[in-house]
């Protein structure tokens, strides 16, 4: 397994973004986006508005490359694929940037490579969503250093706030505990 955090909601697994910084965003009140991949949306990846990752297609990027860093990448279209098609489009009389534009109009063209257009979607979340406060609490668990220059009593808030579980508060608040010890 790679090294990119990954956490468990209702029985969910979801890929946490390791370029987003879900504390900022917590302590901003920036949202987050839930990219759902796969035919059924079963593999999740969860980016944080924070570090200039505000849009839908930064956000893709990044949760595209968490995809491709944890190994997921049954999703992506290779090249050889995308040539195919390229080669289909030209015997169907297409020609050089139409040929291109065809082949790839099915596509989401992301640095890490093509996905499927049918096959992503993504929802807005918001403080307050038990899938937000679960992202953020795992952040500052595993990344308990993301804190460090905050005042306990925030910390603590800024936690309730997000949406996580008493627990999840907990073992983030441990983890920053220790951090400091």
């Amino acid at each position: 397994m790679s090294g990119v955090i990954t956490l468990r909601l209702d029985g969910d697994l979801y890929y946490l973004d390791d370029e987003s910084d879900p504390w900022e965003a917590a302590r901003h009140g920036d949202g987050a986006l839930v990219f759902y991949f796969g035919a059924y949306g079963g593999l999740r990846v969860l980016v944080y508005r924070s570090s200039g990752y505000q849009g839908v297609e930064d956000c893709l990027e990044a949760a595209a490359a968490t995809m491709k860093d944890a190994g997921k990448t049954g999703l992506f279209t290779d090249a050889s694929a995308v040539a195919g098609l390229v080669s289909e489009a030209e015997e169907e009389g297409y020609e050089g940037d139409d040929a291109y534009e065809q082949a790839t109009a099915d596509l989401t063209y992301t640095e890490a490579g093509y996905l499927t257009s049918y096959e992503w979607s993504v929802s807005d979340i918001h403080p307050g969503d038990a899938v937000y406060g679960a992202g953020v609490a795992k952040a500052l668990e595993t990344r308990p250093y993301l804190a460090d220059n905050d005042e306990w009593p925030d910390i603590e808030k800024t936690l309730a706030t997000s949406g996580a579980s008493e627990a999840r508060q907990k073992r983030a608040m441990d983890a920053v505990e220790a951090d400091e010890g």
